[in-house]
């Protein structure tokens, strides 16, 4: 016994197999009523025993099916055409085992090819609906397949045209009735399979002629039409057409006179006006004419009881309204005239005056900014646009945050411009808002909010200040007053808005600093405090801020970071004394770090706190060497960022003192 291709047991066994003349059972048997409860699959009997391989190929291999004798060909296939289908017909085939469906292939070309892409379908009958089709001309060919799917020759090839291709009836009498500038044309309806969609009406000054699309006047729906006309005999025929353009039988030739029209239309009446921005909306009641009206002329002028004519009239609408658009601010007056199809034209309407006046606010103005240039704020903001232009800005300053602007906080109107100077203010917190507005005094919504804090009087001692705000050269400019002037060493300027107040220098963390020269100034005695911004790339190692270097090691000096990520202050005294923060500052990130030395103690401040503090008494060690920004030339211990507003003082700062350094910009 074998189960999956292995034997899984055996049994000594000889002799012949009984023969027996009982049927052969398959899943049950009649002996024992034994049955099995699944699917069975490729039933297989030999006259001998396989081996192991044999029966390890049976499973992979299916039955091969024996019949390899095709249908006959389907014959007599038939396809008619109906509007949107065509149904098909055949003579069946005949097969050695059966026919189990026919494959239905169509095309839009005569003599095509069956194939997998043009087979539509496969019924098992001997016809065929192929329904929702576009009109046009299809091609049909048939084949029999059987269940072995072998498939037979083609059949004959049948087409239908599929579509409406019955045109309507002739319409009934066709009568014309002549008055003033008008025939009145009617015909009784025709019919059509489908429906009739129009009629195409046809007219001539001869007896007799032949209708075509150039003399056609019009196609109109229903069964009567209304020939507005100059005077004069003229001849009409009709015929009715479907949707698919099948045209029918003309309709006999009716004649009919046409007299002439003098009488114009009445006047029109109730001529109203409203306005909507620089659109005006007319409206008029609608005016009568022996014939009919075909249109109204429409005239627009500048000053009241003005006369219409050609020069004025802006519009010649059907309908009894008109938007007049796109104007001006001003004020018009409009009159309205009615005109019948032979050029009669009636009176004018009443006269409307309307008056376009500025009611659109400007847009709020945008991205209000400011700079502080001692006790004065320098003002910014991006324009705001008008319908029809601005002419001032009202300019708010308010003492407290979301201060609501009024006459009593209003600074200035300044005109035509988007800057501004608020000077000689007081030290303290001011905000800023801004409108825009119109010469109708229409009023811009508020820009945003403007926050500005005046600093007070610098402290005093300040030895050197570097604003670094230069962007180009290789010298950093000292704002102190003390010539303190620094030399750029592959330190590069990083962009006019890329500081922390207007521009920054960028040191690469490997050989760029700023070298200023020894002088008494910088030549710190009794206190000191250094302070500046610095956004680190790296934090890590020793990365120095400024440092005042002597022969083989500092005289006062301030890490942005050291081993530890903090910062770090130096000076010596005697000693060196060495105060570290007491946590890391983080990288890509603008932040103020300070250190001071005041006889008796050295303190470190971040973003103006301070965070820690040694107990250091003691003279600073003078030395005639370089002030380094950025790196020393002792251990080489090179910045790696942004840094920003370095000051350096001769005495220690208060922790208010460096807040208000903090907020405040180095002014040149």
């Amino acid at each position: 016994m074998y189960v999956n291709g292995t034997q899984v047991a055996s049994l000594a066994s000889s002799g012949t197999i009984t023969t027996s003349t009982s049927p052969l059972r398959i899943g049950g048997d009649s002996i024992w009523g034994e049955y099995f409860a699944g699917l069975i699959d490729e039933v297989r009997v030999y006259n001998r025993a396989l081996s192991a391989g044999e029966i390890a190929q049976d499973m992979t291999t299916p039955i091969t099916p024996t019949d390899t004798q095709a249908p006959s060909a389907p014959s007599n296939l038939t396809a008619t055409g109906a509007l949107s289908s065509a149904s098909l017909s055949w003579t069946a085939s005949s097969d050695n085992v059966g026919v189990t469906r026919y494959d239905v292939y169509r095309s839009t070309t005569s003599g095509f090819t069956p194939s997998a892409s043009n087979r539509i379908a496969q019924p098992t009958g001997t016809s065929y609906n192929d329904a929702s089709l576009a009109a046009g001309t299809y091609y049909y060919r048939v084949q029999a397949e059987d269940a072995v799917g072998n498939i037979s020759a083609s059949s004959n090839e049948a087409s239908a045209v599929v579509g409406d291709t019955t045109p309507p009836s002739a319409p009934g009498t066709l009568t014309a009735t002549g008055a003033v500038g008008k025939a009145t044309l009617s015909w009784g309806a025709a019919t059509d399979n489908v429906a009739v969609s129009k009629y195409d009406l046809y007219r001539s000054t001869t007896s007799g002629f032949t209708p075509s699309a150039a003399n056609r006047i019009a196609q109109p729906a229903g069964t009567s039409y209304t020939d507005l006309t100059s005077p004069g005999t003229y001849y009409y025929r009709v015929q009715a057409e479907d949707a698919a353009g099948n045209v029918g039988p003309l309709s006999n030739e009716a004649s009919a006179t046409v007299l002439a029209d003098t009488t114009p239309p009445s006047a029109p009446a109730n001529l109203a006006a409203s306005v909507s921005g620089g659109t005006v909306n007319l409206t008029w009641t609608g005016s009568s004419d022996d014939v009919a009206v075909t249109r109204y002329d429409l005239y627009r002028g500048t000053s009241a009881g003005f006369t219409p004519s050609a020069g004025n009239r802006i519009a010649q609408p059907a309908g009894t309204s008109y938007s007049d658009s796109g104007l001006a601010l001003g004020s018009y007056y409009y009159k309205v005239q009615a005109e019948d199809g032979a050029g009669n034209l009636s009176g004018s309407s009443n006269e409307v005056p309307v008056t376009i006046a500025d009611t659109s606010p400007p847009t709020a103005p945008s991205s209000l900014a400011g700079t502080v240039v001692g006790t004065s704020v320098n003002l910014s903001w991006v324009a705001s646009s008008d319908n029809v232009g601005v002419v001032r800005y009202n300019l708010y300053r308010g003492s407290s945050a979301g201060f609501t602007p009024s006459l009593a906080n209003r600074i200035a109107q300044p005109t035509g411009t988007t800057l501004y100077s608020d000077l000689g203010l007081a030290a303290g917190s001011y905000y800023y808002k801004l409108t825009a507005e119109d010469a109708a005094g229409n009023v811009s919504g508020l820009s945003n909010e403007l926050p500005i804090t005046i600093a007070g009087p610098p402290p005093s001692g300040l030895v050197a200040a570097y604003s670094l705000n230069a962007g180009s050269g290789t010298t950093a400019a000292d704002s102190s007053g003390n010539s303190n002037t620094g030399t750029l060493s592959n330190a590069t300027w990083a962009g006019a808005s890329a500081g922390k107040y207007g521009n920054a220098l960028s040191f690469n963390g490997t050989n760029a600093r700023v070298n200023v020269n020894d002088s008494n100034s910088l030549d710190l005695t009794t206190g000191m405090t250094v302070e500046g911004w610095v956004k680190p790339t790296v934090v890590s190692s020793y990365r120095t801020l400024v440092v005042k270097e002597r022969p083989g090691d500092l005289a006062y000096g301030l890490y942005a970071n050291v081993a530890g990520n903090h910062p770090e202050a130096q000076v010596a005294t005697g000693g060196q004394r060495v105060l570290e923060g007491t946590s890391a500052i983080p990288a890509n990130t603008w932040t103020h770090i300070a250190a001071t030395y005041d006889g008796s103690n050295l303190r470190i401040y971040v973003n103006g706190t301070q965070v820690s503090s040694l107990a250091a008494t003691g003279t600073i060690t003078t030395s005639t060497s370089p002030l380094r920004i950025g790196g020393n030339a002792i251990w080489s211990e090179w910045f790696s960022g942004l840094i920003d507003e370095v000051r350096i003082y001769n005495r220690a700062l208060t922790a208010a003192q460096i807040q208000q350094d903090m907020a405040t910009p180095i002014s040149p």
